[in-house]
């Protein structure tokens, strides 16, 4: 089974969701995806809220851990949820104006 990684999963889960809100990806083709990287970001946060499985700095892939963070793993996922919010803020503005 392969490890987890979340630095790549939370850049990647920030451009799904900012190119679903922004209209440069269909949200029936990409927000299952994004909605599975956003639950994989969630899955690897400790109880304390640190996110782990983040690669270290260097110039190649290596094994990563549960304990394994980094600053840019970090704002990864503070990106990936910034545009989650902004996502389901404007589902949520949406329903309302449609009543």
């Amino acid at each position: 089974m392969p490890q987890p990684e979340t630095n790549g999963t939370a850049f990647f889960t920030y451009g799904l969701f900012w190119g679903i809100s922004h209209g440069l990806h269909s949200k029936q083709d990409y927000l299952e995806a994004a909605m599975k990287g956003w639950a994989a970001l969630n899955s690897a946060l400790d109880k304390d809220g640190k996110i782990g499985w983040a690669q270290q700095i260097g110039d190649a892939p290596d094994l990563v851990s549960y304990d394994d963070s980094q600053l840019y793993a970090v704002g990864g996922f503070l990106l990936a949820g910034s545009e989650v919010f902004d996502y389901y803020t404007a589902r949520n503005d949406e329903s309302a104006h449609s009543h």
